[in-house]
This record gives structure tokens, sequence and C-alpha cells, in this order.
């Protein structure tokens, strides 16, 4: 839909790849996006080149940053996100909403996606010399897809049910006009409320009744990586016996002496230690180490903790230099189309504008989360 020039195909991975990612795993994304990519990305090489070159080194990192970018939009598109609201209700006694850190994390992808394509396609690795015909490609990978059936429209079906109840769980009000939600009338949904109906759903609803096959079967969902839900708990109960013990009021109290320091300059150095920090650990453990520590941070500077952590949460997806940083990282890297320099040349960059960009957020939308709250 935005064309077949070699920059406007970056443009297209990334589009579609950053939206997969608002849903769905981040990791998930890239390897299905990849393939399209590599047959792609081989039917335009340039003859007589072998390897890395410009246009398959800006597709691959496209598709992997877009995919970490589309995560932070939504509360369920990467697991710090998760974290963080789980911590804020833990911690603080702070639910946030899907529709809430939307108003957070939408923006930054709406804004980065763009930057990123700018930086990939006309700073870092322009090209117009591309060789093949991309629509002819785009064409034959679709028909190559078949008609849509039966249990993708059911899938596609309850996926969009789930999320426009996530936008409407509760009332939305447009001046004087106010749009009743479901806690209207069913005030005890929550968001997981929501995703819990969903995954009973997938469970119960048939593709073929006579043949016993439904939309999701549990040998399938034994496969799904249940323990991040153990690492994620794990994290919560960290969070509540570094509050309870009164260890991070004793970090809060011992960075007293930077309470004169504005607060703009202090969350951007918490998104910069935790954005490179993030490029060597786990975003999940970074995200969770992070939560109680800068809450009593925040508490002994008089900052709102929910500030500090969100731009903590925000960071830990925010890793952009090294194949070991995050899935989608080491995917694009091991497809060949570039090596370790490539991708800590733009990644660094990348990084540094994050710390802008995550900056910004967590001074101006950040504190809508504390209205929400």
């Amino acid at each position: 839909a935005v064309g077949t020039s070699p920059n406007r195909l970056v443009l297209g991975f990334m589009l579609a790849t950053a939206f997969l990612s608002m849903w769905i795993s981040n990791t998930a994304t890239v390897t299905m996006m990849l393939p399209v990519a590599l047959a792609v990305g081989e039917m335009l090489r340039p003859q007589d080149t072998h390897g890395p070159y410009e246009f398959g080194i800006a597709l691959m990192l496209g598709i992997a940053y877009s995919a970490s970018i589309g995560g932070v939009a939504t509360l369920v598109g990467t697991p710090p996100n998760a974290v963080l609201a789980g911590a804020a209700d833990e911690l603080l006694g702070i639910q946030i909403g899907f529709v809430e850190w939307m108003v957070v994390g939408l923006p930054i992808s709406i804004v980065f996606i763009p930057v990123l394509w700018l930086i990939l396609t006309r700073v870092l690795f322009p090209t117009n010399e591309v060789t093949g015909d991309a629509a002819e490609v785009i064409e034959s990978e679709k028909k190559g897809l078949g008609r849509a059936s039966a249990g993708e429209w059911r899938v596609g079906i309850i996926f969009a049910a789930t999320a426009l109840a996530w936008l409407f769980r509760s009332e939305k009000a447009f001046g004087v006009i106010t749009i009743p939600g479901i806690q209207t009338f069913m005030p005890g949904v929550r968001d997981s409320t929501i995703a819990m109906l969903a995954s009973v759903l997938l469970f119960v609803v048939p593709v073929n009744r006579r043949e016993g096959i439904f939309v999701l079967d549990w040998p399938t969902a034994r496969r799904i990586p249940w323990g991040i839900l153990v690492l994620f708990g794990g994290g919560l109960s960290l969070a509540r016996a570094m509050d309870q013990s009164g260890l991070a009021a004793w970090i809060g109290s011992g960075v007293g002496a930077l309470d004169a320091v504005p607060g703009w300059v202090l969350i951007a150095c918490v998104a910069a230690l935790f954005i490179f920090l993030t490029e060597v650990t786990s975003n999940v453990a970074t995200a969770t180490m992070a939560m109680p520590i800068v809450a009593g941070i925040a508490t002994g500077l008089g900052v709102a903790p929910l500030v500090l952590m969100a731009t903590a949460g925000l960071s830990a997806s925010m890793a952009f230099m090294l194949p070991v940083a995050t899935p989608p990282n080491a995917i694009v890297f091991g497809s060949g189309y570039l090596s370790m320099r490539e991708m800590v040349r733009a990644g660094f960059r990348l990084n540094l504008i994050a710390i802008v960009v995550v900056t910004l957020a967590g001074t101006f939308l950040v504190p809508f989360l504390l209205r929400g709250g």
C-alpha cells in the first residue's frame, strides 16, 4: 500500500511489524515477517554482490527495531510494560488501564517509527540500487498464502473483539458527550478479565466441530513460554519485599542530595541508564529490578514514583545496539544481512534518540497516568 520503491518497502515492513507487535510478542512478529523480508531482500539484491548490502541492512534493522518500538504502544506489546503495570498496582495502588497506557505509548511509536525510517534509509543506509520487481515478489507471497481459513477468520474476530473491549472497558468522555463502557454495566471487569475471556474463547470456539478441532488446543498452548509469568510474578514479589522491608525507602533516603536536580534531568538520567543497561541484560529482568529501586529514589526526591517507573519501563524496551539486547535483534542478526559493526553504528544513534524521546514522554505524557490513577 505504501509503494514498492526500496525506501517505501522498508517503511511498509516497518509499519506492518510495528502494528503486529502492538498486540503480540515482538519475537513472534519478527519471526513471521523475516521470511517475507528475506525473499524480498534476495529478489532485489544487486548483481555481483554477496553478503550485506544497504537495502537488506535497512530492511532487517527496520523490522527488528520496529518490533521493539511498536511493542511500547500497548500494555500487551512488550513484557516491561506489563511489569510496570503490575508494579504500579503492587507498590502504588495505581491501576494502569489499556487506554491510559496508550496515551503514553502510542505517541512514542507514532513519532519514533518515521524517525527510525528516515535515519535508516536516508542517513545510514541510503540506496536506490536494487534489481528485480518488488511488487511481483509481494504479490507472489500474498497468493501463496491463499484464502483466509475458517480458523484464521475466527482468530481475527476474537482478536478484534478483545482489542475493542480493552479500548472501551471504561466510559469515554468527549466534551459533553459520554460514551458508556463495559464497566458502566459490569463494574468488576478489568483488562485482565477481558484477556482471560478471550483466552477461554480460543479453546471453545470450534474450527471443525465434527473432528473436534478448536481454534486453540492445549498441546499448542503448552508451547507458550510460561516461564516468563514465573519471572514476572517473582519480580512483583521482589518489589513488595523491597517495599515492606524498607530497602526501597533506604535507597531513596540516600539520594536526597539530588533533590536540587531538575526533574527532566533526572528522567533523562534514568532513561540513559536503563537503555544502555538493557543492551546487556534481559529487558524483563531489567524492568523487574528497576521498579522498586526507582520508586524508592523518586520518593526520596519528592518526585512522583510513577514518573520514574514509567521512564525505566519504557527504556527497558529501547535497546538497539547489540544482538543480545532483544530477541528481534538476535533474529535479524542471524539472517546474515548485517554485521555487528553495522548494528552498533545504527543502534547507538537510535539509543541517543530514544533517550530524548523517553525523556519527553516521561516529562509530558506520563502525568496522564497519574491522573488516571
